[in-house]
């Protein structure tokens, strides 16, 4: 069974059981006088099948995903689409349907967010659908939420589709965003703190912080300790110390790329789990961006968690928060209590 036939017996699937529970809640009133009716889009379930890009715009950020050989792909940079999300805003787009007619006036478009989005504080969220030619299929502008027009667990939005004057009001709801978190899965390490047994962190410098788990505090809390300092040299504390250490052991992206990094990175680090699990980190500035490099050293005796962090970093760079960048660059001084 392909990807592309799993889709559509996804989007079946769900759709049936909308038509259901949209045949059951009719029962009830629903909408304010003034209901418009009918699809936002009415073709697009006969031609689901055909969509095989997928283009979101907002606050100024763009991502694309496309369809090959089976399977749905960010591009340029090739990482692969949770096919769950996929089907969720497919099946959303095709559940929209028309409540009441809004604005048609262009300077309140943005009281809905629904205004263009060329503009690098637009707020709405321009999703664009099309096929294999490129040709394009929906072109839809989502705007905020609508509260007080639907009964029970329903939701409403405000919608626009691009190129008409007329807003709308509609029942149903399309998250869709421009970031990589909003379609695929960011993780990029996983491992339980409390399974954290040792870290080192060495800058370009020469300089190595090295971290060792040694029993537990009062608190009953994982107690880890600076190997090598000087005799009368404490920490500020040792909750700072855990979290040198444990920071590291969980890894999100904000952007990915096939692997690039090349030269001397700016600081590298290797975490050790209490299983023997084994990850080394590079990491390398680029301008304003921060590229992680991850590399699996030994898989001890976590042959499952080995297996999952290979397939996961094998052939990848991925761009880190700044913030996270500063876990992977701690020293020594960061750590002390400078007063003593």
């Amino acid at each position: 069974m392909t990807p592309r036939l799993v889709l559509s017996l996804g989007v079946a699937a769900l759709i049936s059981v909308g038509a259901a529970a949209a045949a059951w809640q009719s029962t009830k009133p629903q909408v304010r006088p003034g209901s418009a009716g009918g699809e936002l889009l009415p073709d697009l379930i006969d031609r689901v099948n055909a969509i095989a890009g997928i283009e979101v715009r907002h606050l100024g950020k763009t991502i694309r995903l496309q369809r090959s050989d089976g399977t749905w792909q960010v591009v340029p940079s090739g990482y692969e689409v949770r096919p769950r999300k996929l089907q969720e805003t497919l099946v959303g787009l095709i559940r929209l349907n028309k409540l009441e007619q809004r604005t048609a006036k262009a300077d309140k478009y943005p009281i809905l967010q629904v205004e263009d989005s060329d503009g690098a504080n637009s707020k709405s969220r321009h999703i664009i659908l099309s096929d294999e030619t490129g040709a394009e299929v929906g072109s839809v502008l989502l705007g905020k939420a609508a509260t007080g027009y639907t009964s029970g667990a329903e939701e409403a939005q405000y919608v626009r589709l691009a190129g008409d004057a007329t807003s709308w009001l509609v029942k149903g709801s399309v998250a869709a965003g421009a970031e990589y978190k909003d379609w695929v899965d960011t993780t990029v390490v996983q491992v339980n703190t409390g399974a954290v047994k040792a870290v080192e962190i060495s800058q370009a410098d020469g300089e190595s912080l090295k971290l060792l788990k040694t029993g537990k505090t009062e608190q009953g809390h994982d107690l880890f300790t600076i190997q090598g300092l000087p005799d009368g040299v404490k920490p500020k504390d040792d909750l700072n110390v855990r979290y040198a250490a444990t920071d590291l052991a969980n890894v999100e992206f904000v952007d990915v790329r096939k692997t690039a990094v090349s030269g001397d990175p700016a600081s590298r680090a290797v975490l050790e789990t209490d299983k023997g699990l084994k990850i080394a980190y590079r990491l390398y500035r680029e301008g304003d961006g921060n590229w992680l490099n991850v590399v699996l050293v030994a898989a001890g005796d976590d042959a499952e968690g080995a297996e999952k962090l290979k397939a996961t970093v094998d052939g990848w760079d991925f761009a880190i928060a700044d913030y996270k960048a500063k876990q992977f660059q701690k020293r020594l001084s960061d750590l002390l209590d400078m007063q003593q």
